[in-house]
């Protein structure tokens, strides 16, 4: 019996940080995020974040070398619902 091989994974190159902007919106580098976030949590390439100043949480993608943050999007609260 032959083994199957696994197809090779395929990871999309980083981008730069202008082009993150241009997608996304606003994009922090991780000493701007540790100034305006914290935080809470680590799943896979997002991050659960909540805002300093007032408390918002959220999530926000994240990529490597660059290590950049990017795409905020708030949680839903009671009152959305």
């Amino acid at each position: 019996m032959q083994r199957r091989r696994k197809a090779p994974k395929v990871i999309p190159p980083p981008k730069t940080r202008e082009e993150l902007r241009r997608e996304f919106g606003h994009v922090w580098d991780a000493s701007q995020l540790a100034a305006e976030f914290i935080i809470t949590s680590i799943i896979g390439d997002t991050v659960v974040v909540r805002r300093k100043d007032n408390n918002l949480v959220g999530k926000l993608r994240f990529q490597g070398k660059p290590l950049l943050y990017f795409g905020f999007e708030a949680a839903p609260t009671t009152e959305d619902q």
